[in-house]
């Protein structure tokens, strides 16, 4: 890359811009930089197929802003999907014959905006192209973090024509000592992996669905009392349906993540199976129980037979930037982790006291709002007792928290519904299987026997506690995952 710039070059696009304009008709319209205070830059594209068919930009800033506009158009006009969403900030400049040390930052607002008016095309509901779908092309979920990356690299390396698509879910900046995910910052950290292998890369504008079907239940639930899992319904809501419906657009016959999970072909039956990843620490099989056979027959998963310590090394050795990043752990749009305030600023909810009582209906002291307490919660109840006291119900109707003790806090039954069943449709007989109904708990025996098509009851060999409706519940057959369901 030139550090000292072609200035020929960079006045020729300033006086005379190639594709200035707007276009009225655009299929995609994306924006980049600061039009208050700052250079400013919007490009629109018009599709035709799979091809760039008309561009235009209109830029307000620096003489090296509106080149930046020009040579970005330039490039992409007439281009290919795929080939326009390559342009880079670095490809640009190295059109212009390299930029001023002072004015590096204004070669970024040109493939910054066209990646934006990409976006945008793709986001909309009514997009479609006209490119097949081809069997060795696979859509990458990029996350921005390593698994993802180390997934694409993968994938890339045993020849499969890779695309990466991130998607864009909420506005959130990760705050400091935050490890949540799927922030802007994220989509570049996944678009310079995509960069450095040498694929193309496509974020995904999905904040109102995911709004919709993920953070609305979210709340929704908690004020019902329930504990949700918001990443298991962001797996069953937005990644296997909605993501998948996208990369079938873009022409991908497959979708591959970065989750630790093991998906085989049972030859004999015809279906496609979950099993644990080899990396027990790392297993993420809990978060498929509710893949359908036709999502499991189009999804990858490299990681599934590696660990996470063999991960890092393959990152390494492909030299991706991300290969020391941070896990996340955080729900990804409450990046510090506190649920009670995004409850109260978010949903609106307005604590509203009540009374602790025991099983007996004596009253024990009062809770800040149901919303604020989970199920096995035993600190920060403000109550003392004679023995440790666990939250074990929640009533909504009468704005009631229970409590009790370990022996009267455990339960031997559950109810479960939403079920989905994975070797096979339904459960024709009671079935013992090992039980998490906690993401991070060791598998218990218990026996599931079917009440309908759609819910079952689990029946634990011994006592269990902390189970909170709301919360996903998955049965196993040693490390093969039989289905699941949605604790009632």
């Amino acid at each position: 890359m030139k550090i000292s710039s072609d200035k020929n070059l960079i006045n020729d696009h300033f006086i005379n811009p190639r594709n200035i304009g707007e276009l009225a008709d655009a299929d995609g319209v994306g924006t980049a930089g600061n039009s208050k205070d700052g250079d400013f830059l919007k490009i629109f594209i018009k599709i035709d197929g799979d091809i760039i068919k008309r561009i235009a930009f209109k830029a307000f800033g620096c003489p090296t802003a509106i080149a930046s506009g020009s040579m970005t158009t330039e490039l992409a006009a007439g281009r290919s999907l795929d080939e326009a969403a390559m342009i880079t900030s670095q490809k640009v400049e190295a059109a212009l014959g390299g930029l001023p040390a002072n004015k590096a930052d204004c070669s970024n607002i040109g493939a910054k905006a066209l990646q934006s008016a990409l976006e945008d095309f793709i986001s909309r509901d009514n997009f479609k192209t006209t490119r097949p779908v081809g069997e060795r092309r696979v859509a990458v979920a990029m996350s921005g973090g390593v698994d993802s990356s180390t997934a694409a690299a993968l994938l890339k390396s045993e020849g499969y024509d890779v695309i990466g698509i991130t998607m864009r879910l909420h506005n959130e900046t990760p705050i400091e000592s935050s490890r949540a995910c799927c922030s802007p910052l994220d989509i570049d950290d996944a678009r310079n992996v995509a960069a450095r292998l040498g694929f193309p890369h496509y974020s995904l504008d999905m904040r109102d669905k995911f709004e919709s079907k993920v953070i609305k239940r979210f709340c929704d639930e908690y004020l019902l009392g329930k504990t949700p899992n918001p990443c298991m319904e962001c797996n069953r809501e937005i990644k296997f349906k909605e993501l998948l419906k996208t990369a079938r657009q873009l022409g991908a016959e497959h979708l591959a993540t970065g989750h630790y999970v093991d998906i085989r072909h049972n030859e004999t039956t015809g279906r496609y199976l979950v099993y644990r990843s080899v990396d027990k620490n790392k297993d993420q099989s809990y978060m498929f129980w509710s893949a359908s056979q036709e999502v499991l027959s189009k999804l990858l998963m490299p990681l599934g037979n590696r660990t996470k310590k063999t991960t890092r090394s393959i990152a390494e050795n492909f030299d991706l930037a991300v290969a020391d990043k941070l896990e996340s752990q955080e729900i990804c749009f409450i990046p510090d982790n506190d649920y009670r305030r995004f409850l109260t600023e978010y949903a609106g909810y307005k604590p509203l006291p009540g009374p602790i009582v025991n099983l007996t209906g004596e009253r024990l002291g009062e809770h800040h709002g149901l919303p604020f307490y989970t199920i096995g919660q035993r600190r920060g109840l403000g109550i003392t007792h004679s023995e440790p006291l666990y939250v074990i119900e929640i009533r909504p109707d009468s704005n009631t928290l229970i409590v009790g003790s370990k022996s009267e806090f455990n339960t031997k039954t559950i109810l479960v519904g939403e079920v989905n069943f994975i070797p096979f449709d339904n459960l024709s007989a009671p079935m013992p299987v090992q039980v998490k109904y906690r993401y991070n708990m060791s598998p218990v025996d218990a026996a599931v026997e079917a009440i309908s098509d759609t819910e079952v009851k689990v029946i634990f060999d011994s006592p269990q506690g902390g189970v909170a409706p709301g919360q996903s519940v998955v049965f196993y057959d040693n490390d093969m995952v039989v289905g699941g369901g949605i604790i009632e």
